[in-house]
């Protein structure tokens, strides 16, 4: 364990704020295991049959849904933890907390066209 990790396991020891303790965790660069990040670059085939299973349709029209609901967030949220978690449950998607990763936005040349 490196010392910044240790630091912040002493520090979250003694200090009790939730949000004190956040900041001490990203300072270490030590990620909150209950924020889960929507990556939805690609899915497994196993992934895809998970969701098929989970809303009883097609994929497709899962994807394509111009909204997402908060069933649809618990969906995606319990995939990209079972990611990292194969025993994770369903049943525990609803308390993650969720980020969207976001595609980096091109630098533009300040008249809002993009630059080459």
């Amino acid at each position: 364990m490196g010392i910044y990790e240790d630091a912040a396991q002493a520090a979250t020891a003694v200090v009790r704020d939730p949000g004190v303790v956040a900041a001490i965790r990203q300072a270490a660069g030590i990620e909150d295991p209950d924020v889960i990040t929507i990556d939805t670059d690609y899915y497994t085939i196993d992934e895809i049959d998970m969701i098929e299973e989970l809303i009883g349709d097609e994929f497709g029209k899962f994807m394509n849904l111009p909204g997402k609901k908060g069933k649809d967030l618990r969906i995606l949220a319990f995939i990209m933890r079972r990611r990292t978690d194969p025993e994770f449950p369903f049943e525990k998607a609803g308390s993650l907390k969720i980020s969207f990763k976001t595609a980096p936005v091109p630098p533009t040349s300040g008249n809002g066209l993009e630059q080459s």
